[in-house]
């Protein structure tokens, strides 16, 4: 397996500085490339290659690169077709990489990146204007953000426009950035050639009026499609099916009309395609109605749909992973949880402590387990994958009743495939990758590619004490990853205990709260000394929070009842330690994040938030689960978007009765979460309309002090 990094040149002038970042940029996140290829129009190849050979500001570049990485510059013409290639520096042979891959593969990527797809929710879907029911469509326009990717499409939509061709009819506006791209490229490929005049048909919407003539000099642009029936009927306008093609195709059989890109899985040309296939119905046969979901229909050439739907969601016991349960019932109790209050993009709010997880009885008698049956009785060396690691490598190794040679990540380095131990090579014995907790992945997937080089015919055993995944489709998709080898058998992937939780890094409700009493203290306010404790205590990022969580209103801190919904029954009383907040956060994040991450299926209990869909939790939430501790959990693990009551769906759900029901009560034990709801309120993450706040953020004389301070300092900000 070849790693290969692609440049695509969307000017005529290579610019020094902006190559340098981004190979700068790839070789801190994966290593040194195999090869390195940069796309160029032909005319400045060999420009480019003169450049990466001479230009004194490359010379930095150059010496990173070599010996590790071919660079070699292509060419591509007016066609769209490679017109040379060239090696530009290093010693290997020019990259086997073919232009077809590099234009498919790229769309593709750009095509996930930027959201092609508009997907249906659980309540609707939608009824194109050809008439059939879908879950989800392509949005060509979701991908014209950055100019060299408008422009790696049209390199790719070149091949299919005739040399006479002086006009394009597209089916929507937002191919004219396209076809500009496409005159941009034949300027400089076919100097004095016509740039092509553009118009748009307006999708179904104007084909039946629009005036197709002339079209033996012109060529019909559709933006997307996975039937091609649009195309036949402008084929049936008289148009020659020659000069029909679309930019972007995902079907289930091929083609009538010519594509630019096929966004379809290819094990070889596109690994990155997309395997699975929309749901499409014709009526009156549309399994998403039965199922109760409202067909939306598709309205004019951009296939336009109308505001936001808010879609409330109440939790349930289902809605939990089929794993959360069992895991909780081992580690709650264990502190091993924590929440890290660390701001910035390498920051992790969901911060687990390797050595306490060991320490868990029921981890240790899953790891004991683990170490039996997934660890070769012949396994001759074993990597570490950091320090926090060291221990849990050592006791799995011990567990397994094996002697292994230990290897730190950064010992990879040194090692060679010609390594012998007492006489037997190295390569081809089995090797264990031993790491305590893991994120992404990221890491083992660096390590699995530095064992390609040193040890290719050695099975590799990775087994993780916790993954920490975003998702269990990312999940899976790092273990399909890392087990890919071109032996007779895979290799192994094994994780102890997995939770799917959101990534870190990102803004979170402490930071919030922070800024909140910041914010307090500029406008002139004297803190209590609770609340100047507290400020203390957010601004201390150094060690993770496992019972300071959430702010109580009284003496007593929120902690949990017996029969939390999400955990074995009597789980707080059964564990021989008092559980944490950061467990019941844990277990609430957990629950949220698996509803953000559910595949958009009909009739999927699904969390979303983008630009025409807007599931909020239903606020009646906070009094299903009516302990302090999971109310703060709930307001502190959503993300704002999710319980932003301040239009008219808060109104018709309630919201500011049942947040001011709870304030208000702040001196019983209905209310012991009032002041979470007042420092989610203050720092802006939840919102409810003008009129509730008027009414909740008043002074009541049985409000105990910190509450009471609060409620003044929300008053300040928000009216």
């Amino acid at each position: 397996m070849i790693d290969t990094f692609v440049v695509f040149l969307a000017a005529d002038v290579l610019p020094a500085d902006t190559l340098v970042a981004l190979i700068d940029a790839e070789v801190e996140r994966n290593l040194v490339p195999d090869d390195v290829v940069l796309v160029v129009r032909e005319t400045s190849r060999a420009a480019a290659v003169a450049a990466i050979r001479n230009d004194r500001d490359l010379k930095r570049l150059r010496h990173r690169l070599t010996p590790h990485a071919t660079v070699t510059v292509i060419g591509f013409d007016r066609k769209g077709a490679e017109a040379g290639r060239d090696v530009a520096i290093g010693d290997g042979e020019e990259s086997g990489i073919t232009l077809e891959e590099i234009a498919r593969r790229s769309a593709t990527a750009i095509f996930l990146d930027h959201g092609g797809f508009v997907e249906a929710s659980a309540s609707y879907h939608f009824r194109n204007p050809s008439g059939r029911h879908t879950d989800r469509f392509m949005r060509l326009s979701n991908l014209l953000v950055r100019h060299a990717e408008i422009s790696i499409i049209a390199m790719a939509l070149l091949p299919l426009i005739p040399d006479n061709a002086v006009q394009a009819h597209i089916d929507t506006p937002s191919m004219f950035a396209l076809v500009a791209a496409v005159n941009e490229h034949l300027s400089v490929l076919q100097p004095g050639r016509q740039p092509l005049q553009c118009d748009s048909f307006r999708s179904y919407l104007g084909v039946a009026s629009y005036d197709f003539g002339r079209s033996e000099t012109a060529i019909v642009l559709i933006s997307a499609t996975s039937s091609g029936s649009l195309g036949s009927i402008v084929e049936a306008r008289k148009v020659d099916r020659s000069r029909i093609a679309h930019v972007l195709y995902l079907g289930a059989s091929s083609p009538r009309f010519p594509s630019a890109v096929d966004l379809s899985y290819d094990k070889w040309l596109n690994p990155l395609g997309i395997t699975e296939a929309r749901e499409t119905y014709r009526e009156p046969d549309c399994a998403m109605c039965d199922a109760g979901s409202i067909a939306v229909d598709l309205r004019g050439d951009q296939f336009d749909l109308s505001g936001p739907e808010f879609e409330p969601i109440t939790l349930n016991k289902n809605d939990a992973s089929d794993r959360l349960a069992p895991t909780m019932d081992r580690l709650a109790g264990s502190a091993a949880f924590g929440v890290s209050l660390a701001a910035g993009a390498t920051a992790r709010q969901y911060v687990v402590d390797a050595d306490r997880l060991l320490q868990a009885p029921g981890f240790a008698k899953r790891l004991d387990y683990f170490a039996k049956t997934h660890v070769p009785s012949s396994t001759s060396e074993c990597i570490i994958l950091n320090d926090d690691s060291r221990l849990f490598a050592e006791d799995l190794i011990n567990k397994a009743g094996i002697k292994p040679v230990f290897v730190t990540r950064s010992d990879i380095d040194a090692l060679d495939r010609a390594d012998l131990l007492n006489g037997v090579p190295l390569n081809g014995s089995p090797i264990v990758i031993a790491a305590a907790v893991i994120e992404s992945g990221r890491a083992l997937l660096d390590i699995s590619r530095d064992l390609r080089k040193v040890r290719p015919s050695s099975p590799q055993i990775y087994v993780v004490g916790l993954v920490k995944s975003a998702s269990a489709a990312g999940r899976q998709h790092l273990e399909k990853t890392l087990i890919q080898t071109q032996e007779p058998s895979q290799h192994r992937f094994a994780a102890i205990e997995e939770l799917i939780l959101p990534s870190g890094g990102g803004p979170n409700a402490w930071q919030a709260e922070l800024a909140f009493l910041d914010d307090a203290v500029v406008r002139g306010a004297t803190l209590s000394e609770s609340l100047q404790a507290r400020l203390a205590l957010l601004r201390k990022t150094s060690d993770p929070l496992t019972n300071e969580l959430f702010v109580a209103g009284g003496a007593t801190p929120l902690v949990l009842q017996p029969g939390f919904v999400f955990w074995p029954a009597e789980l707080p009383e059964r564990t021989t330690a008092t559980p944490t907040q950061a467990d019941v956060f844990y277990t609430i994040s957990n629950v949220l994040q698996k509803l953000r991450t559910t595949a958009p299926k009909p009739g999927a209990r699904v969390l979303r938030a983008n630009w025409f869909q807007q599931t909020l939790l239903d606020p009646s939430n906070l009094g299903r689960f009516n302990d302090g501790v999971i109310q703060a959990s709930l307001l502190r693990a959503a993300r704002p978007t999710e319980i932003d009551f301040s239009g008219e769906a808060g109104a018709r759900l309630d919201a500011g009765r049942i947040v001011g029901r709870i304030i208000d009560g702040a001196h019983r034990p209905r209310g012991e979460a009032a002041a979470e709801a007042l420092i989610a309120l203050g720092s802006g993450r939840l919102r409810l309309p003008t009129v509730n706040l008027t009414q909740i953020l008043v002074q009541n004389p049985s409000h105990p002090p910190l509450v009471a301070e609060l409620v003044g300092l929300c008053r300040a900000r928000l009216l």
